[in-house]
């Protein structure tokens, strides 16, 4: 016998996510690449809940028509009732940055910065 479980999909841009207790869900963000930006493994996203880092995720990466997509998924399970704050934090490195408009000057040209920060509220159990 198979069991299949649904995650639920979070966006961070999203409205307030409402999930039953114990429900299941993911977050997947990332960022979209094309050859003329630095180090591919330099764009990378961080995830916090409730202020503390959940680690890198499991990193998905495709490259189709000259573009690569570096996506990194977190799941999760089993929350309590309560309200969550998820932090999303997209970092690049710094001259990536500042030629898509990031104030600058970078005291190291490939050094990653935070350039994005989302929050987003989960209600489990509402």
């Amino acid at each position: 016998m198979t069991v299949s479980t649904h995650l639920s999909r979070v966006s961070l841009f999203d409205e307030p996510s409402q999930l039953g207790i114990g429900e299941p869900f993911d977050v997947a963000h990332g960022w979209d690449l094309d050859t003329t930006n630095g180090p591919a493994e330099l764009f990378t996203f961080r995830l916090e809940v409730e202020g503390r880092d959940v680690g890198d995720g499991d990193l998905l990466e495709t490259t189709d028509d000259g573009l690569v997509h570096r996506l990194f998924h977190f799941k999760f399970t089993g929350w309590p009732r309560g309200v969550f704050t998820l932090t999303g934090r997209w970092l690049a490195p710094c001259c990536d940055a500042v030629d898509l408009g990031y104030p600058g000057p970078c005291p190291i040209a490939h050094q990653p910065i935070e350039v994005w920060v989302e929050q987003h509220t989960v209600i489990v159990g509402a």
